[in-house]
């Protein structure tokens, strides 16, 4: 059973005295089996390389939530550039039913367009704090193979 009910739409975790955030991962898709895992498909370890800029990228979010007590929480997330572009954002309300069971978020088919390198920064906050960035991922163009050293 989760700890949490959702109402409505490997960095150090982001604290809090309601949530923490315990994981953060960005990758291509996460698919949900019938027997209750999740299964992350494409998960971007390092830098995220594309060919060439602009780009053009679908992505997902996968973030698991510790509770810290029980009760309504409101939570927010959001996918933005180190330029303060929000690529993605959604806003819910938390049901916390049991303190300290871990509980997933999965948010996919999130379309990031990019014209340049940048960092993306996954950011979580509750009610009208302030952002917290939980997860760091830098955005670069592939080297061309061609113009690698040889061996």
């Amino acid at each position: 059973m989760s700890a949490v009910k959702r109402k409505g739409a490997a960095e150090p975790p982001a604290r809090s005295d309601t949530l923490e955030t315990t994981a953060a991962i960005i990758c291509d898709n996460v698919r949900h089996e019938v027997t209750g895992k999740q299964i992350l498909i494409g998960v971007y370890t390092g830098t995220i390389l594309v060919p060439s800029f602009p780009a053009a990228l679908t992505l997902a979010l996968w973030l698991e939530q510790e509770p810290r007590r029980t009760g309504t929480v409101p939570f927010s997330v959001r996918l933005a550039t180190d330029r303060g572009t929000v690529l993605f954002s959604a806003e819910m309300e938390f049901e916390i039913l049991a303190a300290e069971e871990p509980a997933t978020l999965v948010f996919g088919g999130i379309r990031v367009p990019l014209t340049d390198p940048c960092a993306l920064h996954v950011e979580v906050r509750e009610g009208d704090a302030a952002w917290r960035t939980v997860k760091r991922k830098r955005v670069a163009r592939r080297p061309d193979p061609e113009s690698a050293p040889a061996a």
